[in-house]
């Protein structure tokens, strides 16, 4: 029993990612600096899509989940907080959470020094998917969720590689404050 316990914490710590903490004091990114590089550059062709604007935030307005004979709706609007995207150029992303009653200030300074969950976008087998770091548990363990991307004009589409959950996200254009951040992982 004590053996099965003691080999329980192990495997669930050494699958979880070493993360550090950003400058908001919640924001958890990975530690290794390398990170994206050693399982992403190494691996695949990162790059920003063609249809992505980079001067732009693309911010969640709902998603839907699929499940057997049944389908789920959830109007993200009505929620305290949503998700914002941004890409990079090169590739990288941040996924910000974002407090609908502030959004207009917390849209001012997307600096992704002091928050923002931290990803990439690439080619895998000809299909666009980006993974970004993110709590994947209840107890905030931090691992990678793996999305799918269809893009339609200012319209964004996530889909859940794994429970097929879809997210909208509509573009709005960014500050020229926010345009200033440069992508160092």
């Amino acid at each position: 029993m004590v053996k099965t316990a003691l080999f329980l914490i192990i495997f669930l710590t050494s699958c979880s990612i070493k993360t550090i903490k950003l400058e908001n004091g919640m924001t958890k990114v990975p530690a290794d600096k390398h990170f994206f590089d050693k399982y992403y550059r190494e691996r695949y062709t990162t790059k920003s899509f063609k249809k992505i604007d980079c001067n732009a935030i693309y911010i969640e307005a709902f998603h839907s989940v699929d499940i057997p004979y049944k389908k789920f709706f959830d109007s993200r609007i009505r929620n305290s907080f949503i998700h914002a995207i941004k890409f990079y150029n090169n590739g990288c992303l941040n996924l910000f959470n974002i407090d609908t009653s502030k959004i207009d200030t917390q849209l001012f300074n997307l600096n992704p020094k002091k928050n923002g969950y931290r990803g990439v976008s690439y080619i895998k087998n000809n299909e666009s998917l980006i993974d970004i770091i993110v709590p994947i548990n209840d107890v905030y363990s931090m691992g990678k969720k793996t999305y799918r991307v269809k893009i339609n004009g200012d319209t964004l589409v996530l889909t859940d590689k794994k429970n097929h959950t879809r997210y909208l996200y509509l573009k709005k254009e960014l500050s020229k404050q926010n345009l200033i951040y440069k992508p160092f992982w």
